[in-house]
């Protein structure tokens, strides 16, 4: 399982599941249909279980995938005037997980929140805490940290939407509390 969150790691991931000799699900957000990017003309195919490194950094591990990785960029951006400094990697595989490159960024940076437009409830962020715990408590300096969309059904509204889907402001505040 697989969620693209560019143009570029679209194109990317779908060659690669064309290709892929398993079943592969690749998840489109619609919301990101409209994004516009220059891709190259050379064939290239992303692997299918790596996470891409967004924004390398020291102080916080922020895990995000699809539309999500917009909100925390833009959450980054205020991070760093303020005198943190967020890695983000976009986490791209839903199943499995890669935790070589999300157990290298928990080492460094001691601390992880993670971002999903997912549900609280049946979410991806629940089997990724579980993965971190498991396989890196030991090198957390406090307990792992999910935003995600309330549990209800989202409204089509937009200005409801808001209120119902994890925000800018909420990545900021909850980096704030965790790197206390």
């Amino acid at each position: 399982m697989v969620a693209c969150s560019t143009p570029y790691n679209a194109k990317g991931l779908m060659k690669a599941a064309i290709r892929s000799e398993n079943p592969v699900i690749l998840f489109e957000h619609v919301l990101l249909y409209n994004l516009k990017e220059t891709i190259p003309d050379e064939e290239y195919v992303l692997s299918l279980e790596e996470a891409e490194m967004v924004r390398p950094g020291e102080h916080i591990t922020i895990l995000t995938y699809s539309r999500m990785r917009y909100h925390v960029m833009q959450a980054a951006k205020t991070l760093v005037n303020k005198g943190y400094d967020p890695e983000v990697i976009d986490i791209r595989s839903l199943k499995p997980f890669d935790l070589y490159t999300i157990g290298n960024s928990i080492k460094k940076t001691h601390r992880v929140l993670i971002v999903e437009e997912c549900m609280r409830t049946g979410g991806i962020g629940a089997s990724l805490t579980a993965a971190i715990n498991e396989n890196f408590n030991d090198y957390l300096d406090a307990p792992v940290k999910c935003l995600s969309s309330q549990d209800v059904p989202t409204p089509y509204a937009g200005t409801l939407e808001e209120w119902t889907v994890v925000q800018p402001a909420q990545i900021v505040t909850a980096v704030e509390q965790l790197c206390q």
